[in-house]
């Protein structure tokens, strides 16, 4: 994956599609899943430098994504809905 690679995990399209364009147009490589269990299967793909996780998701709940093994080369996790990030970004929009 290329630098700045930010992995944004959600079940709602909506929201995932608005941070991307919000995120793309400021340069990142954004890379989106729409459930916890998506996330993790393609984790061997990913090396993202950051990850906007939904902690509410039906199958795999975004605490659940955290505490599995390919994830905790995370030292340090920040809590942010992508909900909260959507919101930002459709008010700079």
């Amino acid at each position: 994956m290329p630098e700045n690679t930010i992995l944004v995990v959600g079940s709602h399209a909506p929201s995932l599609e608005l941070i991307q364009a919000c995120l793309a147009s400021e340069g990142y490589c954004v890379v989106t899943e729409g459930s916890g269990e998506d996330a993790l299967e393609r984790v061997g793909d990913l090396a993202p430098d950051l990850m906007l996780l939904d902690i509410l998701m039906p199958d795999t709940d975004g605490f659940t994504v955290c505490r599995s093994e390919p994830y905790r080369v995370f030292r340090r996790l920040s809590y942010v809905s992508p909900a909260t990030v959507a919101g930002v970004c459709w008010l700079r929009s």
